[in-house]
């Protein structure tokens, strides 16, 4: 089950919210345990026992750490399982069951993993629980002594897709006894119609450029297409993501949870560095504390911290996926943030600003050509014919290419929203409308009736094409 489906939004949701608000609060977190896993097992029911496991899994020992605080093999056992599992579902689902049979594994063992994928939310789920096993081993938290609690934690629905990745502490409080009201309910419907509206008429509108045009190849595309496309790629993983963030947290707080930001406008960013404090916010911190400073307390004499940069960020790309595009993603962008710890930010700072948005803009769209290429020669080709130094040109079909060379009006239109929300323009503007209260309340219903026009927009949509899922779904 995935957000932006009408089954989603005209099933799942108004049962599932009907029942827990009227419902004792006390009742609540069986409630959402239950919801979740419904939600979970709508289309992936085989990994049900999975999911239980792991939740048993890191329940038992969590509690045995509480009791033996220093005993590091239980927290490593735990942390081991969890990576272990995770990085097998990951090899699974890139490369098959072809590798276990080139390993001389019998077809009979095969046979019982060949219908395996990725379970839903593993990477999310796998790096929550490896954070409370450590925050319990570094006594930072108490163990969760409610199995009930626990399992609402790992499995609450609007997080499992695609996060944010939400430590325990931040939600502890409110898992014995969900606290909710009317404003928290509407500021979390608000914040779900924005994210639909950002996957739905922005990410999905711009994807049917993208996905035709890396699908052509570069041979068959000219330069102005292919940098058209790689600018309409970083726009539309910006808005999927940030737009299904957006309804997960929208969901959280109607249930009462404050599960985290994860975006703040990232493409305003003057270095990597900043922008791996604005993008996939939650990602980039859990990796700074349960990574990059524990390896920092032992760094090596030279070149120690570059070091370490660059483990955190092919770590980053290896939990993307274990290709060759996504480890050489992580690796550049480690080697532009060891290039930056060096010399290259002080550089920065003393050249204008439209300067380093430039060269912060260009080492992303980079980036994003490797993340975005099936295989590393192709990111290469593409390279070349944004550069128009890719010599043959093939022209595509008319069927092949649509809706290239005429690209669509509604296409331009999500395009130059994109552009327009990807700067902070209307938070600042709603910050400043705040101090003025006798226009505050009116532009609050036009946002509202705006917001309420938009969602009916994207059910057009959603009802006239197909519901494509979040990318970061699939990680």
């Amino acid at each position: 089950m995935i957000f932006n489906s009408p089954l989603f939004l005209f099933l799942f949701v108004p049962f599932f919210f009907a029942i827990y608000y009227v419902a004792d609060k006390n009742l609540r977190r069986i409630i959402g345990v239950a919801g979740s896993f419904l939600f979970f097992s709508w289309g992936q029911s085989f990994y049900i026992p999975i999911i239980v496991g792991i939740i048993l899994w890191n329940f038992y020992f969590a509690h045995n750490l509480k009791k033996e605080r220093s005993n590091k093999y239980l927290l490593w056992v735990g942390i081991a399982g969890n990576l272990a599992l995770l990085a097998f579902f990951k090899i699974i689902s890139t490369y098959g069951i072809d590798w276990m049979l080139s390993a001389g594994m019998p077809q009979r063992i095969t046979d019982l993993f060949e219908r395996l994928g990725f379970p839903l939310g593993l990477s999310y789920i796998s790096f929550q629980t490896i954070s409370y096993l450590v925050d319990i081993y570094k006594k930072r938290i108490g163990a969760e002594t409610s199995l009930l609690n626990f399992a609402l934690y790992i499995m609450l629905f609007p997080k499992i897709l695609v996060g944010p990745i939400t430590r325990y502490k931040k939600v502890v409080g409110s898992l014995s006894t969900p606290q909710i009201n009317k404003d928290d309910i509407a500021n979390g419907i608000r914040r779900f119609l924005r994210g639909l509206a950002k996957k739905v008429l922005i990410a999905d509108i711009l994807a049917k450029l993208v996905n035709i045009t890396f699908k052509l190849g570069p041979e068959s595309i000219l330069p102005h297409i292919a940098w058209l496309a790689i600018i309409a790629y970083a726009l539309q993983i910006y808005f999927d993501f940030s737009g299904y963030t957006d309804m997960a947290l929208g969901l959280g707080m109607m249930m009462g949870f404050d599960l985290g930001e994860n975006f703040n406008f990232p493409y305003i960013s003057e270095s990597i560095g900043e922008f791996w404090r604005r993008w996939h916010i939650s990602l980039s911190v859990w990796f700074r504390d349960y990574v990059f400073y524990p390896l920092e307390r032992k760094r090596i004499k030279f070149f120690g911290r570059q070091l370490n940069i660059m483990i955190v960020f092919l770590l980053t790309g290896l939990w993307h996926g274990i290709t060759q595009s996504f480890i050489f993603w992580g690796f550049l962008h480690g080697l532009f943030l060891v290039l930056e710890n060096l010399f290259l930010a002080r550089v920065l700072k003393k050249t204008l600003k439209p300067i380093r948005h430039i060269y912060t803009l260009s080492s992303i769209l980079l980036t994003w050509i490797i993340f975005r290429s099936p295989t590393l020669s192709f990111a290469w080709d593409y390279i070349l014919r944004l550069l128009n130094l890719y010599k043959s040109y093939t022209p595509p079909t008319f069927s092949q290419s649509a809706p290239l060379p005429f690209i669509e009006p509604t296409f331009w239109l999500a395009f130059f929203s994109a552009l327009f929300l990807s700067m902070p323009i209307l938070p600042y503007a709603e910050k400043t409308l705040n101090k003025y209260p006798k226009i505050a309340f009116p532009s609050r219903i036009i946002n509202d009736a705006f917001l309420l026009l938009l969602f009916v927009v994207s059910l057009s949509m959603m009802v006239s094409g197909q519901f494509a899922p979040g990318i970061y779904g699939g990680f």
